[in-house]
């Protein structure tokens, strides 16, 4: 094993040749975001909407306790408040300027975040390699579409590189850590109101960070569980202020319906809780499990459970405990829920190796589920060849409303969505999203090469290996304990990956050179 000076010698580069390359990366960081911008147009998932709900509900308190009455504590109180803070700044501006205000800052923070991370780690690890892996990040459609639409993948994935960045220079470098610490917790307290876990999992990042420079027992430490504990206690605080309730997010009626999907041929014990629940005859006897308990259905049992006089929090956790029954049910969704847990960190073609007698997903076999997974990722990089148009009607046009009807403010939502997001609706030709088809490849690629060379860092620079483990394991328990099975949750993790790829190239490179340098001597010697 080389030795780490030797190493850092292999890894210098003159600083007038580093600061054109650092330039260079730079522009073609922000000229490559300005062609996303324009190429994948307005992107969307039906989620969209109960986040403008929520802000539509934020913006009185009659608003915001009609919202959380009933079907919003039910299903929606994991939402944070980051996406409607953002939609309810963009209603200040004309509907055509809303979804471009909304892209271009989305952008704007993503090639902030990015220019960061490469420049700390071409200061950390010199060397060109990294602008590659930069370049391939940058052509990826499943890390730029996000960037065009109102969800929380955006701003997650932007927020957590910043982090990861902080903790690398805390863990790494040799000055004063105050700005990078102050920085990072700027991090856990914004993606925080996005998505909770991933501020619990930049503070766990943060934490090893200080950790690692024998901040342990520092003031640091104290401020670190004060921010974190302060920037997930503060929308339900704000809740409670105007509205009277205090709860933290939940999954409530959504744990049931999710359980389901990995339970679809549930024991006979369970099926007599769900029957003893006040679910129907047919239903209790594994029919409606089959295919997967519906909203419509967990609705249906909600309201029956409000009328026989249970509070909204005992509603959800009696959902919660049938989940928990419905998903420790036997080793066969054990597997299920492994296979959920491993698509949300981006690892799909686990479930095509499975035997194709298991039943993945309620009507699905194993291979049904990998097809599914790919064309959800797909469709979700905006490069499936389907008419995203005509869907776009479908989730948020005048047809939708009587779907939407049963949500509060939902209908209102889909309404402000149609109007501003339909003119934006891309007309370019696919090939222009994804020139090089790195989107064909599955989100395995990416997850896979991370771990190869975190395992290659392990030694030499463990920091990144453990800054990697942070975000993935949490990540994956999240997903597991849900259960949930979704490549799309993996977005936050794709920019980790190919930093962590790009970071063990760089090493790989620099032990090649020694190795030929070390040949090259002993032959001149032998000689």
């Amino acid at each position: 094993m080389f030795s780490q000076g030797r190493m850092r010698r292999y890894l210098i580069i003159k600083m007038d040749r580093l600061s054109r390359i650092e330039v260079f990366t730079y522009a073609l960081i922000i000229c490559i975001h300005a062609y996303a911008l324009v190429v994948f147009g307005a992107t969307y998932w039906i989620d969209s909407r109960d986040y403008v709900s929520l802000a539509t509900a934020m913006s009185t308190p009659g608003d915001l306790q009609f919202f959380y009455r009933t079907t919003g504590q039910w299903i929606f109180s994991h939402l944070g408040p980051g996406v409607p803070a953002v939609w309810l700044l963009l209603g200040e501006l004309p509907i055509s300027w809303q979804w471009p205000a909304l892209a271009a800052f989305q952008h704007m923070l993503a090639a902030g975040s990015l220019i960061f991370a490469f420049r700390t780690v071409y200061r950390l690890w010199p060397s060109p390699i990294h602008l590659a892996f930069v370049l391939l990040l940058l052509l990826l459609p499943a890390y730029q579409a996000f960037h065009n639409s109102l969800l929380t993948e955006s701003c997650t994935s932007s927020l957590v590189l910043i982090g990861f960045s902080c903790c690398l220079r805390i863990a790494r470098g040799k000055r004063s850590i105050n700005n990078c610490v102050i920085v990072a917790l700027m991090a856990i307290v914004c993606v925080t109101q996005f998505r909770s876990y991933w501020g619990a999992i930049v503070a766990l990042m943060l934490f090893y960070a200080l950790a690692s420079r024998t901040f342990l027992i520092s003031r640091w430490m104290v401020v670190l569980f004060a921010v974190s504990a302060g920037s997930a206690l503060a929308f339900p605080t704000y809740r409670y202020l105007q509205v009277g309730q205090f709860f933290l997010p939940a999954g409530g009626i959504n744990l049931l319906i999710s359980a389901s999907q990995a339970n679809p041929h549930p024991s006979s014990t369970v099926k007599t809780l769900i029957k003893a629940a006040g679910f129907s005859d047919a239903s209790a006897h594994g029919e409606a499990l089959a295919s997967g308990i519906t909203m419509s259905d967990a609705l249906s049992a909600a309201e029956k459970w409000r009328a026989e006089g249970l509070s909204n929090g005992e509603i959800n956790e009696k959902a919660e405990e049938l989940a928990s029954a419905l998903h420790s049910d036997g080793l066969s969704v054990q597997l299920n829920r492994l296979l959920y847990g491993m698509a949300s960190i981006g690892a799909i073609l686990p479930s095509a190796v499975v035997p194709q007698t298991h039943e993945v997903f309620p009507g699905y076999s194993p291979r049904d589920f990998f097809n599914h997974l790919y064309d959800y990722y797909r469709w979700q990089s905006w490069t499936s060849g389907q008419d995203y148009r005509s869907t776009f009607e479908r989730f948020f046009g005048p047809q939708a409303a009587s779907d939407a009807a049963i949500f509060p403010f939902a209908v209102s939502s889909n309404a402000k969505i149609y109007a501003a997001f339909n003119p934006y609706i891309s007309t370019f030709p696919e090939r222009l999203r994804d020139p090089i088809d790195i989107g064909v490849a599955p989100p395995d690629v990416w997850l896979i090469l991370a771990l190869l060379a975190a395992a290659l860092l392990a030694v030499q620079a463990r920091e990144v290996t453990i800054l990697l483990l942070c975000a993935l394991a949490p990540a994956f328990a999240v997903a597991y304990t849900f259960p949930v099975g979704n490549p799309r949750y993996a977005v936050p993790l794709f920019p980790l990956y190919f930093f962590v790829t790009s970071i063990g190239a760089t090493h790989v490179i620099a032990w090649s050179r020694l190795l030929r340098f070390q040949q090259k001597s002993g032959s001149n010697i032998s000689s």
